[in-house]
């Protein structure tokens, strides 16, 4: 049976962000990495997205459209 368990790999250690696992002897591991690329993303990028996409949500202000960003992203952090 597989499980999974959330960590960090951090100067050759796993730092456990959910349930730490039963650490048995000679238990076979399988380790799946998680690469993240940087956000490339620049004022310039963000604005001709912006651009292209105009109208997806209704007439919406810049301002409109940063103030409901602005709200996700503060129930997404509470949640």
């Amino acid at each position: 049976m597989l499980k999974s368990y959330e960590a960090i790999y951090k100067q050759g250690q796993l730092i456990w962000l959910t349930d730490t696992p039963p650490l048995l002897d000679d238990m076979p591991v399988k380790v799946v990495t998680h690469f993240e690329e940087p956000n490339q993303f620049t004022p310039q990028a963000v604005e001709t997205m912006l651009q292209r996409t105009a109208g997806a949500l209704g007439k919406l202000e810049r301002a409109d459209i940063d103030r409901q960003l602005r709200q996700m992203r503060t129930e997404w952090d509470r949640g």
